[in-house]
Formats: structure tokens, C-alpha cells, sequence
């Protein structure tokens, strides 16, 4: 990737409008930009992005969000410019997270830990990468630190700016892979995939975050009802004391709730998983939301058109294709030596088996297929298809 020279900039910590003035004139003149951000999740009710980190080619500076919230959205326009690259390492997070608190759109994104999945490379983490192709150490020490905390100290820095410094270079060994392996139009799909998300939306502004406890879909009505009783409890709390719900009380606690319904208070305190003074000092609360809970039972479930739980039981010619399509995707991925998912992405071969294209055009249009995936498997997997169609 070309680099593009700009104005000199000290790669420090940008806090105040008259520094954020002075990188933005650097930034509007950089045909590439590298990104990376640190939020409060792990410890606040209300996720924020606290730290926006950006090299751009010479030059990595971190934003202190916080502290220019209502600046940030003037650096939206470079991220919706096609004409410019946005590198990032598994960027899901950074791409919902930026669109929910300023509203980005992302137009050209490349993620460097999606074209080290679809290279196979046996760890894709950045720090992974990093050693294994600058032989440098990344620390890893402030992964889970409270990045809403003040002020920031040189280790925070250093942190910081590793995160996105390493990026220029590490795209274009990889970039230069996937072309060897004809792999850049697939790659340019799975990219598009994670800059299309939506906004995030936090368990603190969703009332059915309930949904999220993985034990709520095997659930009786009257235990559904009871969860998201007691879930709504610890949302209130978590916003009172400005926590992450979570630390509150874990979900297991909430299920636990559910499925044992302790009618006392020492069959609240024996479940395990909460934080014991805001439980103790909440107990009745909660006892008294999950009677309530009970008598509201929920009988149907927001429905979720990516949710397979809600679809049915697949029928034994639609396991039997897919236990066949993955053993295909399997041997493929092995002979040009690249992921599995580089060659069949698990959605698109899950939508092959539940509704299948009934001709090339139709299995073309799926928007993960591709050109390129049409010319090298078209073929062979409308004739898995054909199958279903018997």
C-alpha cells in the first residue's frame, strides 16, 4: 500500500481541540489510516469508546474520545471516503462500537485478522502476527484495563500505539499472500461483511438483553419470565452504581434464579456468581422480581432470522448435506492450503442447505458468494443443491 507523506505530527496523546485541529489537517491529507479503540465496557453500565488510536503512514497518535466527544464526528467523513483504507485487526468490535457513538460508516475496510483466517495462519492474533513476522514482544497487561480512567501515563501510551503502528506493514505481507493464493475478492466480501454491521446495542439501553443468557431458549415460559424479571433488576442497579452488569452478577446467577426459583433469602445468597454486598443489600429485590417473574411467563420469543434454534430441527437430508458440504469445504481448504472459511463461509453454506439456489444466477446474487467463488466452486455446489431440490 502506498504510503502518503505528511505534516509532522508528535505521536502523543491528543486531549485538547487546538491538538485535534492540528492532527486533522494532517489526517485529511492521509490516503490510509490504521485504527484501533479502548472502551469502559469491562467496568461501566454505559459502554463508550474512550480511546480512538490512529496511525496514519509515519505517525500514530491516540484520541482521547472523552474528552472530544462532540469533535469526533468530524473525522466521519474520512471514514466513509472510498478512496481511502482503513486498516484495523479484528475490527467487529471497533466498527459497531464507532457507528453506535458517532454514527461512522465504514467504506473501505481491510482487517488483517480476516485475511489471516482465510490464509490459515495457525494464530491470528495481532500480537501473534506482530512477533511472528517483527519479532517484536506487544504487551499484553492493560488487555482488560478501565480505559475511561484518567490521566494517561506512558505505559498507557505505549500500549496504545502498538496497536495500530505495526498495521501498514502487516497488511501488505498478508495482501501480498492473499493475491498468491487468488484470494482478494473473497477477502474484499469479508471485510464488506463487518463494515456493514449495525451499531452496537449494550446490554445497559437493551430490555431484552435477557435474550443474550445463553440458557434462556431451553427455558419454560415461567422461567423466561422470571429471567427477564431479574434481569431488569440488575440493569437497575448496574446503572445506579455505574458498573457493568456483570459485575453485578453473572448471568449464571440470573439462570440459576430461573431454574431453582429460591423462594428465601439464603436460597437467593447460596447460588454462586454475584458480588455479594449489592446482593445481600438487593436480595429482596430480586426475590421479589422473580415471583413476579413467574407469573408472567413468556411464550413466544422475538423472533431472529439468524437464530437456528427458532427455525427447527434441520431435517436428515439437510444435516446429511451439511456434514457432506463441510467435508468438501474441508479437503478444498486443504489442497490450495488457505481457511475453510475463505472457501465456503459458514453462513453462505448454511443458506445452500436451507434454501437452496436453484440455478448459478441465484447462488451468484447471495451477497458472500462472489465472482470469484462462482467461477471455482459454482458448479460443484449447485450440485449439492440439485439434491435438495430431489
Amino acid at each position: 500500500m502506498e504510503r502518503v507523506t505528511t505534516s509532522v505530527i508528535h505521536p502523543a496523546l491528543i486531549d485538547t481541540r487546538e491538538a485535534f485541529n492540528t492532527f486533522v489537517k494532517a489526517f485529511d491529507n492521509a490516503g490510509a489510516f490504521a485504527i484501533d479503540i479502548e472502551s469502559n465496557g469491562f467496568y461501566n453500565f454505559r459502554e463508550k469508546t474512550c480511546i480512538l488510536t490512529i496511525s496514519i503512514p509515519g505517525h500514530d497518535v491516540a484520541i482521547d474520545s472523552l474528552a472530544l466527544w462532540d469533535e469526533m464526528p468530524r473525522l466521519a467523513p474520512a471514514f466513509a471516503d472510498p478512496g481511502r483504507n482503513i486498516l484495523a485487526h479484528g475490527s467487529s468490535y471497533d466498527v459497531t462500537s464507532l457507528k453506535r457513538d458517532f454514527g461512522f460508516t465504514f467504506a473501505n475496510l481491510f482487517d488483517t485478522m480476516i485475511a489471516a483466517q482465510m490464509l490459515d495462519q495457525p494464530k491470528v492474533g495481532l500480537a501473534d502476527l506482530v512477533r511472528e513476522n517483527f519479532g517484536v514482544e506487544m504487551a499484553k497487561e492493560l488487555q482488560r484495563y478501565n480505559w475511561a480512567e484518567r490521566p494517561l501515563l506512558e505505559e498507557h501510551m505505549h500500549y496504545l500505539l502498538a496497536d495500530t503502528k505495526y498495521l501498514f506493514e502487516l497488511h501488505d505481507i498478508l495482501n501480498k499472500k492473499l493475491a498468491e493464493k487468488d484470494l482478494l475478492d473473497e477477502y474484499r466480501i469479508e471485510c464488506d461483511v463487518v463494515a456493514n454491521q449495525p451499531g452496537a446495542v449494550s446490554a445497559a439501553s437493551d430490555p431484552d438483553s435477557w435474550l443474550r443468557i445463553k440458557e434462556a431458549r431451553a427455558m419454560s415460559p415461567a422461567q423466561r419470565g422470571v429471567l427477564r424479571a431479574v434481569n431488569d433488576v440488575r440493569r437497575t442497579i448496574a446503572e445506579a452504581e455505574d458498573l457493568a452488569p456483570f459485575r453485578v452478577a453473572s448471568n449464571s446467577f440470573l439462570a440459576d434464579i430461573a431454574f431453582r426459583q429460591p423462594a428465601t433469602r439464603d436460597e437467593l445468597l447460596a447460588l454462586k456468581g454475584y458480588n455479594p454486598k449489592l446482593i445481600e443489600t438487593h436480595a429482596g429485590e430480586f426475590l421479589e422480581a422473580a415471583a413476579l417473574g413467574y407469573d408472567n411467563p413468556i411464550h413466544r420469543l422475538p423472533r431472529n432470522e439468524d437464530d437456528a434454534p427458532l427455525r427447527g430441527r434441520p431435517l436428515p437430508l439437510e444435516r446429511d448435506l451439511a456434514k457432506r458440504l463441510k467435508t468438501w469445504r474441508t479437503a478444498e481448504a486443504a489442497k490450495r492450503g488457505i481457511g475453510i472459511q475463505a472457501v465456503l463461509p459458514t453462513p453462505l453454506l448454511n443458506d445452500i442447505v436451507r434454501d437452496p439456489p436453484r440455478n448459478i444466477e441465484e447462488l451468484g446474487r447471495h451477497p458472500r458468494m462472489g465472482m470469484k467463488r462462482v467461477e471455482k466452486y459454482g458448479e460443484v455446489l449447485m450440485t449439492f443443491a440439485a439434491e435438495m431440490k430431489r
